[in-house]
């Protein structure tokens, strides 16, 4: 029996895995005397990320979501050049629905007043 070197649990000598916390247990060396851990191609990059403080961590994944969302939603040049123009038309179709919602207009007759449709008042004269 050995103790795993992060959890300080008990584990075979054989195992490859800790059954406690699940992280690989390095491989010893029956001849080397310094207990040094083989390194495995891959692995070492997730032990220095594991060594970096989590609020550091957690400022690194914002920063990078938010430089994701600006790449993701600033226009390319391509599409910069597109919207001038898309615009220009869009003023012209609704410059175009001004007039005729004003030839409209000047085609109808005028609605009378509520006032002049209302009948007179007869006043009563003193006789």
């Amino acid at each position: 029996m050995k103790a795993c070197p992060f959890c300080a649990e008990d584990i075979k000598d054989a195992a490859i895995v800790c059954k406690y916390c699940g992280r690989d247990v390095p491989s010893w060396d029956s001849g080397d005397q310094s207990r040094e851990v083989k390194q495995e191609p891959g692995f070492w990059l997730v032990e220095e990320l594991k060594q970096i403080p989590r609020w550091r961590r957690l400022i690194y994944g914002v920063f990078f979501g938010v430089s994701l969302l600006v790449f993701l939603l600033v226009p390319s040049p391509d599409e910069r050049d597109e919207r001038p123009r898309q615009e220009l038309v869009a003023a012209e179709v609704a410059n175009e629905a001004k007039e005729r919602l004003e030839a409209v207009h000047e085609a109808t007759p005028p609605i009378p007043e509520p006032t002049a449709l209302a009948p007179k008042r007869r006043t009563r004269t003193a006789t």
